[in-house]
Formats: structure tokens, C-alpha cells, sequence
């Protein structure tokens, strides 16, 4: 099992969902009922109430209340000697868009399916009609409907991705090869150094795909990045903009360790880039660009010196 993996336990023997919030890179999922009496019989598995025993510190209780919603598990109640039970609870959780594979199932007398499952876990958050995001976890898949509210796993909110030339598909479905582009690269910015990048996290935090593969001008840079505005009517933190260029290393592109270290160097000089249109990055040499007139004339001298304009 990956880190992004679950072992969840779900008890299905309430009306209420009970959520026990532990850190673990994995939980085991057990599914509980309490026995039906008269016409109902004995050893039913009843799928209506899930309690969570373990999850990772990433995972929220919307993501398990949305596995459950999606399963079409809920109301239902199993025979647990019924050799298709176990199956058919596997069957209709890896059919959610948050699963990503169930790893076992096992019967459980007298009323118990216990579940090893995977889950996709959130990278970004995708910007959709409206201005409301979807999240999308490292492969692209949107992993549930529009959200007014920017995704935060962990206590940071996710990195964005705009500029996409499709619409944004249905939960479970892949998005668009450009799309997936700014998702990669949001998981590699985040990764870098072994988690140093949180601070280029905190700077540029939105990635915008409009001209992947030159669509819009073939001359010009393939990805950009940008602050992202922290909430709705702030302005964003700086104007400047990073020039990204491709993805990969074709072309002549520098490899993303190059990229990331310019970048990160720009970051120690500039701070907060006030006076600092953009920032090239895609070339042999880290290019910083000041604004035009006397609001970019303050830029120290070495900054042209040292990495050309």
C-alpha cells in the first residue's frame, strides 16, 4: 500500500456516523450491523451507519461521508453467509471516485465485512465555471463536485490550477492532458527538496495552463505560475508571474530540480517581488523582469547583474 493509502474501519451499527480521527498512514475498513430480528433474519449486514476507527492525518470526514454517499451502500443490508456479499461491497466501493482500489474484503461473523481499501488522495484544486474548485488527486482524476470554498488538506490550502482549454469532467473522470500538466507540476512543486518547497508553496501557488503546447502563442511559455489571491475580493499577495515554460525536459527545457532552485533564488532575493513583473525561469540563466516606469526602478543593480534582464 502507498502512503496515499487507507486502512479504514467502518462499523455499520448506528444511525449515526461516528468519526475517531487517528493519525495512521493506514486503518482497516469494517462494515457492522446489529442483527434484524423477526422477518429480517439473523446475520444481516446492515450498510446504512459507518464509524471510522483509523485514517491518515491528510483524510477528513467529507471524504469518508463522500465514499459512503457515492457507494449506493447506504439503506441496503446483506446476507453475511452470502459468498457475493463481500463482493458486491468491493464492487460498489471501488465504483466512487475517491477509491482507488480496494486491497481485500473478508466475512466476519456474525455481522461484519472487514475492507482494506486505497484512496486518492488531493493534489490540487482545479478551477471550474463560477470560480468554484474541484479536487484532483496526482493522475487527474476529479475526485467529487465543485466546492465554493478552496480545498486545505493538512492545514494548506491546495494548489490551483486555471486555464484549462476543456471542461471539467464528472467526478471520477480524468481531466484534460493539460490540466493533468499543472496537476504534475503542483505535485512536484510540492515535493521538492524533500518538503523545502513549502515556501515557494506559500509564493506561487497557482498554475495556469492556457497556453499549454503553445495553443495560444507557440513562442511564448507553456505553464505559468502566480500567487493566488488568499480569498475572494483580496487582491493577490504579488503581480508577478512566473514564466514556467514546458513541463518536461524536451526542446532544450532545463530538468525541474534547475527550474525549482532558480526559483527558490529568486524567492531569497526578491522576497515579496514588489517591482517584479516576471521571472523566467526556463532558461540557462534565472531573467527577472522589473515593471516598467519608476515602481520597478528601485530593483537593486545586482539583480541585473546577476541574472541578465
Amino acid at each position: 500500500m502507498t502512503r496515499e493509502g487507507w486502512r479504514v474501519r467502518l462499523v455499520f451499527a448506528g444511525k449515526a456516523l461516528v468519526m475517531t480521527s487517528l493519525l495512521a498512514a493506514a486503518a482497516l475498513l469494517v462494515v457492522r450491523a446489529q442483527r434484524h430480528r423477526a422477518d429480517r433474519g439473523r446475520h444481516l449486514v446492515d450498510l446504512a451507519n459507518w464509524n471510522v476507527i483509523e485514517r491518515p492525518a491528510w483524510s477528513e470526514q467529507g471524504d469518508v461521508v463522500a465514499v459512503r454517499d457515492a457507494s449506493g451502500l447506504v439503506g441496503r443490508a446483506l446476507p453475511l453467509y452470502d459468498r457475493s456479499a463481500a463482493e458486491l461491497v468491493r464492487a460498489a466501493l471501488e465504483d466512487t471516485p475517491r477509491v482507488l482500489r480496494v486491497i481485500s474484503t473478508r466475512r466476519i461473523p456474525p455481522d461484519t465485512i472487514e475492507v482494506a481499501l486505497e484512496m486518492r488522495r488531493p493534489v490540487a484544486a482545479v478551477v471550474v465555471a463560477g470560480g468554484a474548485w474541484v479536487e484532483v488527486d496526482a493522475e487527474g482524476v476529479v475526485l467529487g463536485p465543485p466546492t465554493v470554498q478552496r480545498p486545505v488538506r493538512s492545514g494548506v490550502a491546495l494548489r490551483v490550477v486555471t486555464g484549462g482549454a476543456q471542461r471539467t469532467p464528472a467526478p471520477g473522470r480524468r481531466c484534460a492532458p493539460d490540466v493533468r500538466a499543472g496537476v504534475r507540476l503542483c505535485r512536484l512543486l510540492d515535493a521538492y527538496r524533500d518538503g523545502l518547497g513549502a515556501h515557494v508553496l506559500r509564493t506561487f501557488d497557482e498554475v495556469d495552463v492556457a497556453n499549454h503546447g503553445g495553443r495560444v502563442a507557440p513562442a511564448a511559455s507553456a505553464l505559468l505560475l502566480r500567487a493566488s489571491p488568499p480569498s475572494a475580493g483580496v487582491a493577490r499577495p504579488t503581480p508577478c508571474v512566473v514564466e514556467w515554460g514546458r513541463l518536461g525536459t524536451s526542446h532544450g527545457e532545463p530538468p525541474f530540480e534547475d527550474k525549482a532552485a532558480r526559483l527558490e533564488r529568486a524567492i531569497s532575493v526578491f522576497d515579496d517581488f514588489e517591482g517584479v513583473a516576471r521571472v523566467r525561469v526556463a532558461f540557462d540563466t534565472l531573467t527577472v523582469l522589473p515593471i516598467d516606469g519608476p515602481a520597478g526602478d528601485w530593483l537593486p543593480a545586482l539583480a541585473n547583474q546577476t541574472f541578465g534582464r
